[in-house]
């Protein structure tokens, strides 16, 4: 008997015992027959997945037709279990067999929520599909200069989406002095044109320390490449280096189509050091791969300036199991880096590292989500560390900055900092940037866990192995695919059950085996004889893989060790199961039977039902059966019965009960276990609750699966861990480099008190109204009441108080999370310029009687009593109300700007951080009016008339070259060098304010104009009678 012989009688003994119309329908019940052949994509997607993009190596099973990215018969079928549609996918990385046909290639599709996922394809030429063109990737540059030497000169790849610009990765220049290539520039949403107003969050991927100077791979391009610019997937390379050519960076940045709000771009990195690279000077800086670069600036005069944002909050899952807080400051104060975390408080990541800086449980959240944390052989782990810093802070200007970064782990608790990085020092990791604007910590925490869950699904993302720019290499995760092939036995079914089912809509008994791998489904497949093919729109038996003993096959399965389990029935028994180890292709046979229950029941001692206890059954190690109890305490499992097993009961780590069951028949088991409550009190050194947050944790050297117990804050500084089984515990709590463990033997210790041991130093110096340090004040520092001792502070909010014989000059609230130091603007004036006036006065009119002067003489002297004068007082001010005044003076000694703020609770003042224009420009008036000074008084002495004329320009250009300095700088913060209206005012202890201000040149500015006239004024008397001489001759 021939094969088409076989198939018919095959076929109609099936459908004459069924009774079912005869077998002719063309292809699926679905409207796909173009494409003859699918395969799914085994991946167990949720909804809460929706839009996370999958990138994914796919073998054919079968010739598929494809002539290159745009024209191929790849197409992607979702199907929700209600209906199948084809949605949009991108392809790439085509492997040709031939000059129209591929084996294998990358397909690009989002995922649209839980339910399966198909390729469909055909080999045949089909037409080209339609899909819009989402993404796009282009080589721009961008130029900006506000104010005469600050300037952003940059040259970029630009991202856009649907229209808009999500992304500008760096490839060269600076940003107001800092080097850009290697950093991505988040984009705000919805916003099409890219200019820095627009700008979002910076994330930075280029390695820095700190080698007697900032040194960083983010100096100079040394190659680019748009890599793929698809409809749902576009990807470019950058490679690049620090200008001494120590340390190289290779990147490659991947952008998914995404529609929803939160965004993600993927970053392959590898940095390696051509030079032996040591840290000197700033040890903190001590080898960055990467940083997130927090930038607030705030203009009111320039409205392309007002761009950025500090949030409050940075939140690390940390290698103790959980996740840090701790506080930004979003107005930093110091002008030097601020450090509030380095490389001795050994923060360190865990095993699902990220890092973010965010605004708590709801609101815009930025990170960092690594693949892992194994980035390189020469240091475990990545660690954290965060600073911030004050850049410009002028009324009607404000620039901020912070970065956040994941580095080298280069110093344990202990042990000695690692400062050197030697040749051949390499670092590669696959990191996401992720931003969402409403989700907060929990959106990330979230991303987190779906960006690992992901990660096989994702092995299109390229790796850096051995460089860019030509030597390199841009691949999948690689790694062993074998083929399993199970033959489940005495496990007896309806003939051709999946292929009928399909066809009639109707569920038929049949057999199902499913691949489980860490006790999750990771595939499942029907069990046949005869395995079915699509050919031409129609299903055909594919007699060349066909047995007398049913199988089900497995294709492309990971190298590990997997539980087969095998399903029979429209209820779906579970009859049969067996632990295999996959590193190779290989047939397993699995003989099946019953399937046996057990019922489990687990109360406290009181009798009610206990939730969320893990219960299964265990053989050999392997987990084959698993639940967990409701409310009620009841959960059951199934598994084969001819078999024997451990049950075991998990609780909070705890294993609660355990039995082994030699045959699992009908089996019901009741436990009981005692619970208690403990209270934890934590108290700082002061005696008060902490002032920061923190999260004790209990764990137990009895469990047996590892992990912490958090507990619930009922009060500031008390903490309550529920429903707690019988054991000894450790609790720790950790803060930043301080850690406390306490033994706890439960439930003997029902309340337990510790300290929490964290303390830091606090310095004030106050200053005077003019900027200058003054002594004799009186410092208090109070904390709920309580004076704290500011040697040795915990971190908390305090209220600081400077005294001057009782009477109170300076006023703030400081929020202390790690050594400080404070500078602080008093009320406290200073006594130099009245002295110095009236020495400046004595010595004129000594002067003036000694050398018993002419009225000439006296007019030249005041003259330069005025000028001298005019260096002791303000030469430009601005003053505002509106809750808080606000008065800012221009001093030239000392070359200062000094705000001053008073208001209720706050007397406080900052010097403002200026460019060096700012200080050039002051020197060069305090040197004219002193040469000014030193001419008109030789002329007194010499009566030299060049000498006088010299005079009247050193008088006259101080007043041009403050008036033209002041006015370039006022351009960039309230707009005029003359005028008024509303500024944004920050001063260190208050939160931002918008107040009405009016500005102008001060005292100082109009005393040098008017020794300025004094001396036009004697060079016109002196030269009174040459003019007729001069006009007779014109």
């Amino acid at each position: 008997m021939n094969g088409k012989s076989m198939e018919k009688a095959a076929l109609l003994l099936t459908f004459f015992a069924l009774l079912m119309p005869a077998f002719s329908m063309q292809g699926y019940a679905d409207s796909f027959s173009e494409f003859p052949f699918r395969q799914e994509i085994n991946i167990h997607a949720s909804d809460d997945m929706a839009y996370q993009p999958v990138d994914v190596t796919v073998h054919f099973s079968r010739s598929c037709w494809a002539e290159d990215e745009t024209h191929n018969s790849v197409r992607i079928v979702y199907d929700d279990g209600s209906e199948k549609k084809e949605i949009e996918c991108q392809v790439y990385n085509l492997h040709h067999t031939g000059s129209s046909y591929i084996d294998s290639c990358n397909i690009v599709f989002l995922l649209h929520g839980g339910g399966k996922y198909y390729v469909y394809y055909s080999d045949r030429k089909v037409d080209e599909p339609d899909y819009p063109d989402h993404v796009s990737v282009s080589d721009d540059f961008y130029y900006y200069e506000p104010i005469p030497g600050y300037r952003i000169s940059l040259d970029y790849y630009r991202i856009e989406q649907d229209g808009c610009t999500i992304y500008g990765i760096g490839q060269q220049g600076n940003f107001f002095g800092i080097d850009m290539s290697q950093k991505v520039i988040k984009q705000l949403d919805g916003k099409r044109d890219f200019r820095i107003f627009n700008w979002g969050q910076l994330a930075s991927f280029a390695m820095f320390w700190y080698g007697g100077r900032d040194e960083g791979t983010d100096e100079k391009l040394i190659s680019k490449e748009i890599i793929a610019d698809g409809n749902l997937m576009v990807r470019v390379g950058i490679k690049s280096m620090s200008s001494d050519g120590k340390m190289e960076t290779d990147g490659i940045y991947t952008y998914y189509y995404c529609p929803s709000k939160e965004k993600r771009i993927v970053a392959s990195i590898k940095h390696e050091a051509i030079e032996e690279c040591r840290v000197e000077g700033m040890e903190e800086d001590d080898g960055l791969y990467t940083y997130l670069l927090t930038v607030k600036s705030r203009s009111s005069s320039i409205p392309d300036l007002n761009m950025g944002y500090i949030p409050p909050y940075l939140h690390i899952n940390a290698e103790d199991g959980t996740v840090h807080e701790y506080n930004l400051d979003q107005n930093p104060e110091n002008t030097d880096y601020n450090w509030l975390i380095s490389a001795k408080d050994d923060i360190d990541l865990g095993s699902n590292p990220w890092f973010s800086i965010d605004d708590g449980e709801k609101g815009k959240a930025y990170a960092i989500i690594f693949k892992n944390n194994t980035v390189s052989r020469y240091e475990e782990g990545i660690q954290v560390a965060a600073t911030e810093k004050q850049e410009i802070n002028i009324p009607g200007l404000e620039v901020d900055g912070g970065g956040i970064s994941g580095g080298r782990n280069s110093y344990e608790a202990g042990g000695i900092h690692n400062l050197v990085m030697p040749k051949g020092f390499t670092a590669k990791f696959t990191a996401e940037f992720f931003s969402s604007p409403d989700g907060g910590m929990p959106a990330v925490k979230k991303e987190a866990e779906i960006f690992q869950s992901l990660i096989p699904f994702r092995d299109g993302i390229p790796s850096v192995k051995n460089g860019w720019g030509g030597s390199g290499e841009y691949g999948g995760a690689g790694g062993g695919r074998y083929s399993l092939t199970v033959f489940p036995h005495f496990a007896p079914s309806l003939p051709f059950a999946p292929a009928l089912s399909a066809v009639t809509g109707k569920m038929l008994p049949d057999v199902r085996v499913e691949l489980w791998r860490n006790d999750s489904m990771v595939s499942s497949a029907a069990c046949g004889r005869i395995p079915f093919t699509e050919e031409d729109g129609k299903i055909r038996f594919d007699w060349r893989n066909a047995s007398l003993m049913k199988k089900a096959l497995f294709r492309n399965v990971r190298e590990g060790r997997y539980i087969v389990k095998v399903f029979r029935g429209m209820r779906e028994k579970y009859v049969g199961a067996k632990s295999v180890y996959v590193d190779g292709d290989i047939s397993v046979h699995i003989p099946c039977g019953f399937e046996g229950k057990a019922y489990v029941k687990i109360s406290d001692q009181n009798g009610n039902g206990i939730d969320n206890v893990e219960v299964c059954l265990e053989k050999d190690g392997d987990i084959y059966s698993s639940n967990s109890t409701g409310e009620s305490g009841d959960a059951a499992l199934y598994a084969p019965m001819a078999s024997k097993y451990v049950l075991k009961a998990y609780y909070k780590g705890f294993e609660i009960y355990s039995e082994t069951l030699s045959f699992l028949s009908f089996v019901r088991r009741d436990a009981e276990i005692e619970l208690n409550d403990m209270v934890v009190h934590v108290t700082d050194s002061m005696g008060l609750p902490p002032g920061v947050k923190i999260s004790p944790v209990l764990t137990s050297r009895e469990m047996k699966r590892e992990m912490n117990i958090y507990g619930e804050e009922i009060s500031p500084g008390t903490y309550i861990f529920r429903e707690l089984p019988s054991a000894p515990y450790t609790l720790q709590i950790r803060y930043k480099s301080f850690d406390v463990k306490k033994d706890v033997d439960f439930p003997e210790e029902k309340n337990v008190e510790v300290m929490f041991p964290a303390v830091y130093s606090l310095g004030i110096r106050a200053l005077n109204s003019r900027g200058m340090e003054v002594k004799g004040i009186d410092i208090e520092v109070k904390r709920d009441g309580k004076d704290a001792d500011i040697t040795s502070i915990p971190p908390g909010r305090y209220e600081v108080l400077l005294m001057d014989n009782g009477k109170i000059v300076g006023e703030r609230e400081v929020f202390i999370t790690g050594d400080t130091e404070l500078d602080m603007v008093t009320l406290k004036k200073p006594s130099f310029p009245g002295i110095a006036s009236a020495a400046i006065i004595s010595i004129a009119l000594l002067f003036i009687f000694v050398r018993k002067m002419t009225p000439y003489e006296i007019f030249i002297i005041s003259g330069v009593v005025l000028l001298m004068l005019s260096t002791l007082y303000p030469w430009w001010h601005m003053e505002g109300n509106g809750g808080v005044d606000v008065s800012t003076n221009v001093y030239l000694i000392p070359a200062k700007m000094v705000t001053m703020g008073t208001g209720n609770g706050f007397i406080n003042g900052e010097v403002a951080s200026l460019p060096s224009l700012f200080s050039t420009m002051i020197l060069s008036v305090i040197a004219m009016l002193s040469l000014a000074s030193i001419s008109l008084l030789a002329f007194v002495v010499f009566r030299k008339k060049f000498v006088l004329l010299a005079a009247i320009a050193f008088s006259a250009l101080p007043v041009i070259t403050f008036s033209y300095g002041m006015s370039r700088i006022t351009d960039a913060t309230t707009g005029s060098f003359w005028g008024e209206g509303e500024l944004g005012i920050s001063l260190p202890g208050m939160s931002e304010m918008v107040i009405h201000c009016n500005w102008h040149p001060s005292v100082g500015y109009y005393i040098a104009i008017l020794g300025a006239i004094i001396s036009l004024a004697s060079f016109i008397f002196a030269f009174r009678h040459s003019f007729p001489k001069v006009l007779k001759r014109l």
